[in-house]
């Protein structure tokens, strides 16, 4: 997911610290960490935040149908809510190439 009027971080081929993946861009990275390894944590999140069928993201009030798992890459990549869900090792991992979280 690209971020409004910002182009695409290109960084250092780099593998997903979790699996054989690797990325060239920090969003194609935190895309697949929010639907590949934090995808339940982080509907869960958004189904407490939201009623009936629609999600809704905390942070921005987006919303979307819960059968889809757009709304899950959005709030995990968009809003870098992927290090609520890392370990430690993992955050300053991530902290490290520049990854922040929104306020």
């Amino acid at each position: 997911m690209r971020e409004k009027n910002s182009p695409q971080r290109p960084i250092r081929e780099t593998k997903c610290p979790l699996c054989p993946s690797t990325f060239r861009t920090m969003s194609f990275l935190k895309q697949h960490l929010s639907a590949s390894h934090f995808y339940v944590q982080i509907k869960e999140v958004l189904r407490k935040e939201s009623c009936g069928s629609m999600l809704r993201c905390p942070d921005c009030g987006r919303e979307e149908e819960a059968v889809k798992g757009n709304l899950v890459i959005h709030y995990g990549s968009r809003h870098n809510r992927v290090l609520d869900f890392a370990d430690e090792k993992l955050r300053r991992w991530l902290k490290g190439l520049g990854v922040q979280r929104h306020q």
